[in-house]
């Protein structure tokens, strides 16, 4: 008791120094919590950009062996249309998961009729897109019209490459799954910008049956999986390893 009297006293003889001290300790954690506000703010942001707007989702589920093996010889590590339906059901009876959407990469040439360039880009199930782009701005591009089957969005750089604009045909040619060349024509449907600039000038977003046709291949290449709780990306990343190996599939 006597410690806190002295204490006090101290405090009390020179309020000037005491003050000065107090507003020096306030204005610290003052800015101590901005910070770590704005850091948390940040790191929201980029979970959002990358769950959403890079439409890559909680989890991504492979065969085992396709990101490396997978790059030679894609077939034998895709997932064909019964693995795909038996997939979707488990993953999705599991609990927690929103949306089991299945996914195609690919590349190629994007043509105008008079000039051409490379293009990257994914199939997707049109009608999955706007529950994986929740959260996002209003506005954000990348959309594609369930109604259109031939129906792409382009990024911005690479519609101003070949002069496109919304409704321009474009001409896509790539190899298929088996390596003999495949062309068909698509007609634009958005211009987006992706956010990166390394991709920004060649990115398409097609319809995974496009995507499929363009390939020869019924099949797709892996899953995004989108839960109703981010925090739980762990532990269910666990859970649905578990089940789907006791399904009989080999995943990562």
């Amino acid at each position: 008791m006597n410690m806190i009297l002295l204490a006090l006293r101290n405090v009390m003889r020179n309020r000037h120094r005491s003050l000065a001290t107090i507003l020096a300790i306030a204005a610290g954690l003052t800015a101590i919590n901005l910070f770590a506000g704005h850091i948390a703010n940040v790191y929201g942001s980029l979970q959002v950009q990358a769950v959403a707007g890079e439409r890559l989702g909680h989890l991504t589920v492979y065969k085992r062996g396709m990101l490396l093996e997978g790059k030679l010889k894609p077939k034998r590590y895709m997932f064909n249309a019964a693995e795909t339906a038996r997939l979707r059901t488990i993953v999705s009876d599991t609990g927690g998961v929103r949306l089991v959407s299945p996914r195609l990469s690919i590349s190629g040439m994007a043509s105008n009729g008079n000039a051409s360039t490379i293009f990257v880009g994914e199939g997707v199930v049109a009608g999955d897109a706007p529950i994986l782009r929740e959260g996002l701005i209003e506005g954000a591009g990348g959309k594609l019209d369930p109604a259109q089957k031939y129906g792409v969005a382009v990024s911005s750089d690479l519609a101003k490459l070949l002069d496109y604009k919304v409704g321009s045909t474009v001409t896509l040619m790539t190899a298929t799954i088996d390596g003999q060349a495949n062309a068909m024509d698509a007609q634009i449907v958005d211009v987006f910008n992706t956010g990166n600039v390394n991709t920004n000038d060649k990115y398409l977003v097609l319809p995974l049956g496009l995507t499929q046709m363009l390939l020869d291949t019924e099949g797709v290449e892996r899953f995004v999986v989108l839960l109703d709780d981010a925090a739980q990306t762990l532990p269910k990343r666990d859970a649905l390893a578990a089940s789907l190996k006791a399904a009989g599939f080999d995943v990562e």
